[in-house]
């Protein structure tokens, strides 16, 4: 039988010292478990966003690193979506690592939090995972709580140095940043990506839609051809968002967008963040969506 699998999901470099800390904590108590972790579990030369797509709809559980560096990150966001898309919302879980539940905003907002330097909190993880695995090989409470009382000192120590590491960054960093701050970084992030574009001849939009069959199989989509009109010349990665939007909303697959924003020229890097950020405000529209239904 193979062993249930838990995401973990970071950005930044504290919180890829967190996780790797996550993974040894659960994953030495919970031996039958598999944890995966991007910057160890993906060998050298492997396609690394088809791997962590392929964990990402694997893994039973989900933990996502949340600190004050990557609250609004598009990589986080989309990971967390992704999860949050094929699980139960209680088997998706954020562990605060510097930063408490006052701090987080939806669409982060609707998930449990850990509190990584709270022990109560910290055996409470342990146990919503534990309750996701099969009778003959969950632990009891007592198993659980004499793993965290022997190891919890160990654990709390490395997790408080790799807190102290990163603490000039965060002097400079200064405080949080309120919600316009936020979208000033997208809107800069954006703008960033048209000056790296504004080369690309956006008059083969048009076309290559009309061959999106090649995306869209899958799911035996066919989307409509959208007209240049559509495309903000001064702004073409602002139209290559809403665009990747629309994809999101006709069922595109991630692997296709990613095709998709690479025939534009676009890196792997790059097209991460332009997906994260169409993912988020794609999410928060079907959410607004949701909530004029229900009322």
């Amino acid at each position: 039988m193979d062993k249930p699998k838990i995401f973990i999901s970071w950005s930044g470099e504290l919180s890829r010292k967190c996780a790797e800390l996550i993974k040894e904590f659960v994953g030495t108590f919970l031996y039958t478990t598999d944890p995966f972790l991007s910057c160890h579990d993906i060998g050298a030369g492997a396609i690394w966003f088809s791997r962590i797509k392929n964990e990402l709809t694997a893994s039973s559980t989900g933990i996502v690193c949340l600190t004050k560096e990557n609250l609004s990150k598009p990589w986080i966001l989309f990971e967390a979506g992704a999860l949050a898309n094929g699980l139960a919302e209680k088997r998706v879980m954020t562990v605060l690592i510097d930063i408490t539940n006052a701090n987080i905003e939806d669409p982060l907002a609707q998930f449990n939090h850990t509190n990584i330097t709270d022990r109560v909190s910290m055996r409470k993880l342990l146990g919503t995972i534990c309750d996701s695995l099969d009778e003959s090989v969950k632990p009891n409470n007592n198993a659980i709580d004499s793993y965290v009382a022997s190891n919890w000192e160990k654990f709390s120590e490395a997790v408080q140095m790799a807190c102290d590491d990163s603490k000039s960054t965060d002097e400079r960093d200064g405080p949080l940043r309120s919600q316009e701050e936020k979208v000033d970084e997208i809107l800069s992030r954006i703008r960033n990506l048209d000056r790296r574009v504004e080369r690309i001849n956006t008059s083969n939009h048009a076309r290559f839609l009309r061959d999106t069959d090649s995306l869209t199989s899958d799911r035996g989509l066919r989307l409509r051809t959208l007209d240049d009109s559509e495309i903000n010349p001064n702004e073409p990665s602002v139209s290559m968002i809403k665009n990747v939007i629309k994809l999101l909303d006709a069922g595109v697959s991630i692997t296709g967008i990613m095709k998709y924003l690479g025939r534009y020229g676009f890196s792997i890097y790059d097209s991460r963040n332009i997906i994260g950020i169409a993912e988020s405000q794609f999410k928060l529209n079907k959410n607004d969506i949701d909530q004029m239904e229900s009322t």
